[in-house]
């Protein structure tokens, strides 16, 4: 098993990591080990923008020129836009869905915006993010597969086990025992549902 995970990380680091123009080093999506590379990066996990959350161990200046290109328009599963529940909201989308038929057009899974405050240490980022992600439920207070970012009441899939246990690890990211109170902390923060209009929590007040 050693042997093998020795021979993946120098895969990696000889063929996966590719010389951007713009960003600098990145860590490629898909390489063939021939020279040929695909850069982008897709919603589902595992993904680029979840090496820290998976535990891989990643060169931290080459992971963050990665995530610089991940939330750009050169990722072409990158899409942004503003409605009127969530403000201006971006993500990543992903070619994959649970029916062809649902295909959403500039689309975001939730999983991306949730992966994205599970690798910050930032809290008022992680406290926005949760914020974004009620307003995007569309009332239902449940987490869906994909939504459009300038319409979430356009989604697919009213219900998605795996993003609302995301969801869920997210929301302890909040508090001092998640994830791992001996290596981490974070502040203990906590927010008015009132103040989040359409929640399905707000409604329960």
């Amino acid at each position: 098993m050693k042997k093998l995970r020795n021979e993946i990380q120098d895969g990696i680091e000889r063929y996966g990591i590719i010389h951007h123009e713009k960003y600098g080093p990145i860590y490629a999506y898909e390489v063939d080990g021939f020279g040929n590379y695909f850069l982008m990066d897709d919603a589902n996990v595992p993904s680029l923008l979840s090496i820290p959350y998976l535990g891989y161990n990643y060169d931290n200046q080459i992971y963050q020129n990665t995530k610089r290109f991940i939330f750009s328009t050169d990722n072409p599963s990158y899409h942004k836009g503003w409605n009127q529940w969530t403000g201006e909201i971006e993500g990543i989308g992903s070619s994959h869905a649970h029916k062809k038929s649902e295909i959403i057009p500039s689309d975001v899974w939730p999983m991306s915006i949730i992966m994205r405050g599970l690798v910050s240490n930032d809290i008022d980022e992680k406290i926005n993010i949760v914020h974004q992600l009620l307003q995007s439920s569309a009332t239902t207070g449940f987490m869906h597969e994909s939504f459009n970012v300038n319409n979430p009441f356009n989604y697919s899939r009213s219900w998605f086990c795996w993003p609302d246990s995301l969801f869920a690890e997210l929301t302890m990211s909040l508090t001092h025992d998640c994830p791992r109170p001996d290596k981490e902390k974070y502040n203990i923060k906590e927010w008015p549902y009132s103040q989040v209009p359409g929640s399905i929590f707000s409604q329960n007040e």
